[in-house]
């Protein structure tokens, strides 16, 4: 059953509002990069941090603008513990079924040999660094404003359920190109966003969403630091 205590998807934006939410952002992400260059390459995540402060803004400009709350985005207070703890052991599930489908013994292999309590130490001290809260925290949280709580809403006024969680994953997927490693990874992006998209309009709660993204990721930094040698 869908929550009923949630807002309904009958959103006053329309696509065209998100489209223009987007460009405002590829703009901001051009002018940033020319006037602090030298500075983003040395670190992308000051970037980022700049970028989601900027659609923090835009966001609630936009949502005063059309008279609407954050709620209506999907942040739901009720129940939104439970949800949180939910979405983060979804998260994980869904990260290790995906792992073992696609390289079942790569990664068990790396855990089995790479794994020591430093590195396990440092798994959890990406948490309090400015990289990790970026990565892991912040990203995640724009992510879903942008995707689900704007753009899947604005999308299911003119398509289906259906084509509105293909089209919006498959943008979502397509927005983290610029990582890109092989076409398994490119589906495995899109499995993960299919699957938080309809968590979305099952629960309607971006607490939720993000709480599934931020594991997600998370999950993403152990891997890379226990493979670190």
């Amino acid at each position: 059953m869908r929550n009923k205590e949630s807002p309904e998807f009958n959103v006053a934006w329309k696509i065209k509002d998100v489209i223009f939410i987007f460009i405002a952002c590829l703009i901001f992400i051009f002018v940033i990069s020319l006037l602090f260059l030298k500075v983003i390459k040395r670190n992308p995540f000051v970037g980022a941090f700049f970028l989601s402060i900027f659609v923090i803004i835009l966001v609630n400009v936009f949502l005063h603008y059309r008279n609407e709350k954050w709620s209506r985005l999907g942040f739901v207070k009720k129940n939104s513990g439970k949800l949180i703890i939910q979405g983060i052991a979804i998260g994980a599930i869904l990260f290790f079924i995906t792992k073992l489908i696609f390289r079942p013994f790569s990664y068990i292999e790396l855990f089995a040999s790479e794994l020591t309590p430093l590195k396990i130490f440092k798994c959890f001290l990406i948490l309090v660094t400015f990289k990790g809260f970026v990565d892991i925290v912040l990203i995640p949280f724009i992510e879903e404003i942008l995707f689900r709580g704007l753009f899947f809403q604005a999308l299911l006024n003119k398509f289906n359920r259906l084509a509105s969680i293909i089209i919006v994953s498959s943008f979502d997927s397509l927005t983290h190109v610029s990582s890109f490693q092989n076409y398994n990874w490119l589906l495995i992006r899109f499995i993960y966003f299919v699957c938080i998209t309809w968590l979305f309009d099952r629960y309607r709660n971006l607490f939720m969403c993000i709480s599934v993204h931020s594991t997600l990721n998370y999950l993403v930094w152990v891997i890379q630091i226990i493979g670190n040698n």
